[in-house]
């Protein structure tokens, strides 16, 4: 492991870089393209691509900040330029580092690991994508609170960084404590959607049929949210009908005690609208108030009787 330290002098733009961010991992292996000429990172002329997951505390510092690495050659033998296609060069490379880097803390970490131990197949194709070869990285990480462009408190967001192709999702450790794990679940899983709905977007493979035919579909709905709910919404219902029977079995069963019935469809449908009926959503919208209050309702007299412990807690 290749270490990297960042010129804090070079961090203009936002005024300060954090101890944190001033170290950067990297692993020496084709991943990162190490070659001459390819990346805008210079290490005694040899060219790197720089593991932004790192930077953990400070991410506002990862655009403005890289551009004054050194080599520390204190930490690490030296980097030989690799030749072609941007290969390492001689010798045997790193392992390739996974392309999800997950900086959860706390039950939003529990959930997470769950989610990926035993989510349907709908959530292992979603996770599949940002693994092994892949034009995306993926960064997850808790924050206390998370505020939109309106100042108004929200469980989450995601965001694309073009340049170096990584997608960051932050999860708010305050809403998720508060809230049930099944919720906690929903949280996460609509983050890991709107990621990805940017990779299919973003991609620059003319080869991906499927992200084609949705940036078609996605010309229609106009947004996220929108199409969020044209297209995932059924799929994010089963997956967490999936979930809540076999990775939050106590607390399936318990909703089976209270109400004398297992959880009908209905309900993981009107969980699933969680993040997205709260928006100017056109499928939301399309819905009679009948059908809203019907929505609302089951969520509100029923997610209080589930349990806010995740089992790893």
């Amino acid at each position: 492991m290749a270490r990297m330290k960042i010129d804090g002098d070079l961090c203009i733009e936002c005024g300060i870089c954090e101890p944190e961010c001033a170290w950067y991992a990297i692993e020496v292996n084709p991943k990162y393209e190490i070659s001459v000429g390819d990346s805008p990172f210079m290490v005694k002329g040899v060219n790197v691509r720089i593991n932004y997951t790192a930077c953990v505390d400070d991410f506002s510092c990862m655009d403005v900040c890289p551009t004054g690495a050194i080599y520390d050659s204190a930490a690490a033998p030296p980097v030989t330029p690799g030749t072609g296609d941007g290969g390492a060069g001689a010798g045997t490379p790193a392992p390739a580092a996974p392309q999800i880097t997950v900086n959860l803390t706390g039950k939003a970490k529990c959930i997470n690991s769950l989610l990926t131990e035993k989510g349907n197949s709908f959530v292992e194709k979603l996770l599949d994508k940002f693994t092994g070869k892949t034009e995306f990285n993926v960064y997850l990480s808790s924050k206390d609170r998370i505020f939109n462009s309106k100042n108004q408190e929200i469980n989450g967001t995601t965001r694309f960084d073009k340049t170096y192709g990584l997608i960051s999702i932050d999860i708010s450790t305050s809403r998720v404590d508060a809230a049930a794990a099944l919720e906690g679940a929903r949280i996460i899983l609509h983050e890991y959607i709107h990621a990805e709905m940017y990779r299919k977007l973003e991609t620059l493979n003319k080869n991906d049929i499927d992200a084609s035919n949705f940036r078609e579909v996605y010309e229609t709905y106009g947004n996220q949210h929108t199409s969020m709910a044209n297209l995932y919404l059924t799929s994010m219902a089963e997956a967490l009908k999936d979930f809540h029977q076999n990775a939050l079995k106590d607390d399936y069963q318990k909703y089976i005690d209270n109400f004398g019935v297992a959880p009908g469809d209905d309900f993981y449908k009107a969980l699933a609208w969680g993040g997205l009926k709260e928006g100017d959503v056109n499928e939301w919208n399309k819905l009679s108030e009948a059908e809203k209050a019907a929505i609302n309702t089951t969520v509100g007299s029923k997610m209080g009787w589930l349990s806010r412990t995740a089992p790893c807690n």
